[in-house]
């Protein structure tokens, strides 16, 4: 590696005005070749690509520049630069021309850089040439030729010594070059390891493995033995293959064989090709058999290009020709405006910004107007982006993304309505949040809502605590209080303000009391100071956050009801993504502050048992389940009925139902969870099946059991082990005898009956706008708490922002209907 970086010389000068791009218009040297930087070509998360040109005879280059954050992204770089160095010469696979590094000392960032000089593929993208096609198909020929040409790629790949794997194999990585072949490019994910899982890898190793297969590969893309390790199938260089089916398949029908990337249809290979296709029935056999679920049965690359060999000479036509198809070519002209230059690589001019400009603002309905923003460098390894704030640690690893993953120096992305769910760029918030680069959103003048503060790495993709702090100090200096949801604590040194920790779970409500209380907190907060403001906080600013706020709206009596709360929330910063429970408690602090207050009982609960139907399928081979159950009151484990692995039954589909004996007696906040025993090294580890979540008090006397659907439950995170119409059930009984608490809880103690609305608000006009706007776009509430309840299920992320009450289902039918099954009375308790 010594010899391989060449120090770039620097900046040697030119001539013209400040554009948004520092880079561009500046010269460098790298290994004796003087470029000039003509245009930005792409653009990922930690990594830009120019349009290079050499001064000394006019031939372009693609420059590639790599931010390293730390050491890992460093030595993740380096390895992509000694593989593109190592395969390159090959007909199919991108040039190397040279490289350079620019160590962290000499620039202002405090980070290093690396600069990788490669051949222009100056055909552009295949994909932006299977887009010219207007939903056409390709040829057999064409076909042949594109998957040819690629193998050929794969197989020099697995040549090597040892060989190597490109894991991230898939259409938007081929280029096509000035003659017209194929050119593999993006070595960023390529590894040389293989991973040989076996019955001695522990859970803890496969989930691990798991994680990092997820870091650097599509989900489309992705082989069955990356997703599931449970399959104990090695993976190595078998995973291309299944990646060039996934290839093949799309270029013969102009979709993918897993457009949904559904896990349970990729382990299971479950893809169908079109019936009656008579064109492409020559490749049948090889998407086949480049689709099987076992590697081992899988072609090898040498059988792929045997038999397109064959293929080419029954057809008669070249393989090795150029592919005869209408390119998007890249546009080498020079943009008008060019940057002034003067400096060193990685250092900014003097009086040039430390950041690019923003751009304009998302237009968007009038608010009271936010803090200014500090102007500060961007924190390592970020660059500031609108629509994605952020880039997970995980891109870091990866060396910067693919090579060409955002063309945009010609009529925009080239990758515009591609269906490319790729998981290595993470999204922390929504597009309502692109407003500026810190996301912290104002739902009202006096209350806050923004992301974790975070410091280092993690401050590449979340806020950067001396970014929050400087704008809370400018604008209400002594006048702020921190709420912070997260789970998470830090200390409060890090602002100039108190902050109060709430300790909360992601995955489910907090307690009643803890709700209700911070709820009064910020309210007392705020009625001392007309000055004062709040800042509420989660890990993303969403579902917690969102939960405390509107608890605090509801508490003052800014709306009667939580989803007109919910709706402003949406409006304002970004649709909550609540889980059920959490709605669930939001419709519980409404009872507790409406007129008449509905005040929950502390009459003792027995649940008796939990019925599980039908069998859900969680064991590796998705025929059952193992079940057992915890049940927790409050912050306490009350109860677990894990046993010996070989005393719990195993319950088959055949079997309909499970029933779970409890009998325990309970008051107040209950969670309970429901897993399935997996046995690992000889231990058993509990997988989630279903975790749900209410309060006693609000359970009426006569009611003998809760139902639960699937959308009911809290943390649903693989629906395709549920069968149609599952649901959980909850026996119960309830005494007739209040147990009086050791304290009055904190809506006895403090009702809210004296709290006033426009605590919430700066001025009289902001929150008489804000009724009109949300408050009333529903109508008055019900009077009784079952009589309207929203589907809980039905707030999620995914909700349209600009009609976000419009996604809730509401079905007043069902609300307080009591449904007899045999003897028993059940109540469809859709809050539940």
């Amino acid at each position: 590696m010594a010899d391989l970086f060449k120090s770039a010389f620097g900046y040697l000068g030119s001539n013209g005005t400040t554009s948004d791009n520092d880079f561009v218009g500046q010269e460098v040297e790298i290994n004796g070749i003087k470029l000039r930087i003509k245009k930005q070509i792409a653009e990922g998360g930690f990594a830009f690509v120019y349009v290079a040109q050499d001064l000394s005879n006019g031939k372009t280059y693609a420059l590639k520049r790599l931010l390293g954050a730390d050491q890992v992204a460093c030595d993740a770089i380096r390895q992509e630069i000694t593989i593109s160095k190592q395969l390159s010469g090959h007909p199919h696979i991108v040039d190397f021309i040279a490289a350079a590094a620019i160590d962290k000392t000499q620039s202002k960032e405090n980070r290093n850089e690396f600069l990788l000089l490669s051949e222009l593929c100056t055909g552009g993208s295949l994909v932006d040439a299977l887009r010219l096609l207007n939903g056409k198909q390709l040829s057999v020929p064409q076909v042949a030729t594109i998957m040819y040409q690629t193998t050929r790629a794969v197989q020099h790949m697995q040549a090597q010594n040892p060989p190597i794997t490109h894991r991230d194999l898939k259409v938007e990585n081929l280029l096509i070059s000035e003659s017209g072949h194929i050119k593999l490019c993006d070595f960023g994910s390529a590894m040389t390891k293989i991973y040989e899982v076996d019955l001695g890898w522990s859970a803890n190793q496969r989930g691990l493995l798991e994680e990092e297969m997820a870091q650097h590969t599509t989900p489309m893309y992705r082989a069955p033995e990356m997703l599931d390790t449970w399959s104990n199938y090695p993976i190595n260089g078998q995973a291309d293959v299944w990646a060039l089916g996934c290839i093949l398949y799309y270029l013969c029908y102009l979709k993918h064989p897993f457009e949904d990337s559904a896990k349970l249809r990729i382990i299971n290979g479950n893809y169908a090709i079109p019936t009656n296709d008579g064109k492409y029935e020559c490749f049948h056999e090889l998407i086949r058999g480049t689709l099987k679920v076992d590697p081992s049965e899988r072609f090898r690359v040498s059988d792929i290009l045997e038999r397109l060999a064959a293929i080419g000479e029954t057809k008669g036509f070249s393989m090795k020709a150029p592919i005869q198809i209408e390119c998007k070519k890249i546009d080498l002209t020079t943009p008008v405006h060019q940057p002034e230059s003067n400096g060193r690589l990685g250092e900014r001019r003097s009086g040039a910004p430390d950041r690019p400009p923003a751009r304009p603002p998302a237009p968007r309905s009038p608010v009271p107007q936010r803090p200014p923003q500090p102007q500060r460098p961007p924190p390592p390894g970020s660059h500031p982006q609108h629509g994605v704030v952020g880039q997970s640690q995980q891109q870091t690893s990866a060396g910067g993304g693919g090579l060409f993953s955002s063309i945009k120096g010609y009529s925009g992305s080239i990758f515009k309505n591609i269906k490319d769910t790729s998981s290595k760029v993470m999204q922390t918030v929504s597009q309502s949040i692109t407003r500026t680069d810190l996301d912290l959103s104002h739902i009202t003048s006096r209350v806050i809502a923004m992301s974790y503060p975070a410091e280092g790495l993690e401050s590449a993709y979340r806020n950067h605590v001396e970014d929050v702090k400087a704008v809370l100090d400018g604008r209400h200096m002594g006048h702020y209080v921190i709420y912070n949801v997260s789970g998470r604590q830090y200390h409060s040194t890090k602002f100039s303000a108190r902050v109060v920790e709430g300790n909360w779970s992601g995955k489910k409500s907090s307690t009643l009391g803890a709700l209700y209380n911070l709820a009064c907190s910020i309210y007392d907060y705020l009625i001392k100071d007309p000055k004062n403001i709040v800042a509420v906080h989660c890990m993303d600013g969403k579902a917690s956050t969102a939960m405390l706020v509107c608890s605090f709206l509801l508490v003052c009596h800014a709306f009667k009801r939580p989803e007109q709360a919910l709706n402003m929330f949406a409006i304002k910063r970004s649709p909550p993504g609540l889980q059920p429970s959490q709605f669930r408690y939001l419709e519980y602090v409404r009872d507790l502050v409406a007129s008449p207050a509905v005040i929950p009982h502390f009459k003792p609960v027995t649940i008796t048992s939990v019925i599980v139907s039908p069998i859900p399928l969680f064991t590796q081979r998705r025929d059952g389940v193992r079940p057992y159950v915890e049940v927790w009151q409050g912050e306490h484990r009350m109860l677990s009925t894990l046993q010996e692995y070989d005393n719990m039954k195993l319950y088959m589909p055949q079997d309909n139902k499970i029933i779970i004996p409890i009998n325990i007696h309970l008051v107040g906040d209950v969670c309970i969870y429901v897993y399935h025993a997996r046995r690992m090294m000889g231990k058993v580890m509990g997988v989630k099946v279903a975790q749900l979540q209410f309060h006693t008090g609000f359970i009426p006397e006569e009611d003998t059991s809760i139902r639960y659907s699937l959308r009911e439950l809290d943390d649903v995170c693989e629906p395709d082990r549920y069968p149609e119409r599952f649901t959980v059930t909850v026996n119960i009984f309830v005494s007739d005898v209040d147990r009086a608490p050791p304290q009055p809880p904190p809506w006895v103690a403090r009702p809210a009956t004296s709290f006033k609305p426009n605590v919430a608000y700066s001025t009289a006009i902001e929150m008489e706008e804000t009724r009109d706007k949300f408050a009333s776009a529903h109508g008055s509430p019900a009077t009784h708490r079952r009589d309207s309840l929203p589907k809980p299920g039905m707030i999620s992320s995914e909700a349209n922002k600009s009609d976000f009450m419009a996604s809730l289902n509401w079905d007043k039918a069902q609300g307080g209907t009591q449904v007899r099954e045999g003897l028993k009375i059940i109540r469809n308790w859709e809050c539940s």
